[in-house]
């Protein structure tokens, strides 16, 4: 069995797109479909249906699939469990941020706050755009994060999650927008733009569909987000607690129209967690938003 090949099946299988799944995967087009094509060989049957444009899988590839995909999702948790075992033992705490919170309001408090327990406990912080959160959370890479969280996102099943403050979403849109003028948008103002959001595959019923637009525009990370905005190329829903200077000084908040958003901004700890120091930095941390 290699467990190389497993994984790009797997890919494969939930992307349906071997060019995706390989850009995914890190490696290229040509070397991920010599895997496919090798494991299809190891066990003697097609897997894929294989046209121009897209894939799709065989009878014979959705049981294997089927069979295969919660196997690796148990050793892909079994060998997480490992990982943070061995840290523990080293006293290794992981810290996962959201890279674009707020840095005078959010990010800096935070910070100072996490690097003055590194006398009690080994600090290793990452800055992390939201899919990479997201996956590194359900990984198990992180013991504590920080992240910007609403009633449509993923659900973090193996964290508690204390929420900080809570705040109502806001309209975002360029200052070139001809809305800019106005101070609350109505829904036929959003249904004339574009709404441009996070590509978070995760969360099937994001809780941004309940509002109108044009058109969705999916971006990856923070930086092509803002620079859709800046070019007035549609609106986006956003707490304000999300946005370096970028966003504060090229955009404007504008109130929401129809039901109300609320954005938390949460810290997710590792259920279970038991260390003394760690219990006293989630104390310090929530103290700073009280």
């Amino acid at each position: 069995m290699n467990y190389d090949r497993l994984s790009c099946f797997i890919k494969a299988a939930k992307l349906q797109n071997f060019s995706e799944a390989a850009r995914q995967m890190y490696i290229t087009p040509q070397a991920f479909g010599r895997q496919i094509s090798r494991f299809e060989e190891e066990i003697g049957i097609a897997l894929f249906n294989r046209t121009k444009n897209k894939v799709t899988l065989t009878y014979e590839g959705e049981i294997v699939y089927q069979h295969i995909k919660p196997l690796m999702t148990a050793l892909e948790h079994e060998y997480a469990a490992m990982k943070r075992m061995a840290l523990n033992r080293k006293g290794k705490l992981t810290v996962g941020i959201l890279s674009f919170l707020n840095r005078p309001n959010v990010i800096s408090p935070l910070m100072t706050e996490i690097y003055s327990q590194t006398s009690i406990i080994d600090v290793n912080t990452h800055m992390y755009e939201m899919a990479e959160f997201i996956t590194a959370a359900h990984t198990g890479e992180i013991d504590l994060g920080i992240s910007l969280i609403n009633e449509g996102m993923a659900y973090f099943e193996d964290y508690d999650i204390i929420c900080l403050k809570t705040v109502p979403a806001k309209v975002v849109v360029s200052l070139y927008n001809k809305c800019v003028i106005k101070d609350t948008l109505t829904e036929d103002d959003l249904k004339k733009m574009n709404r441009i959001r996070f590509n978070i595959k995760s969360a099937a019923d994001n809780a941004y569909t309940q509002y109108p637009c044009k058109e969705e525009i999916l971006v990856e990370n923070y930086a092509t987000l803002l620079a859709y905005l800046n070019q007035d190329e549609g609106y986006a829903i956003v707490s304000p607690d999300m946005g370096d200077a970028g966003m504060e000084y090229q955009t404007k908040f504008l109130d929401l129209p129809g039901p109300p958003l609320l954005f938390d901004l949460a810290l997710l700890c590792r259920k279970g967690e038991k260390r003394q120091n760690v219990l006293k930095l989630i104390t310090k941390i929530k103290e700073l938003f009280e």
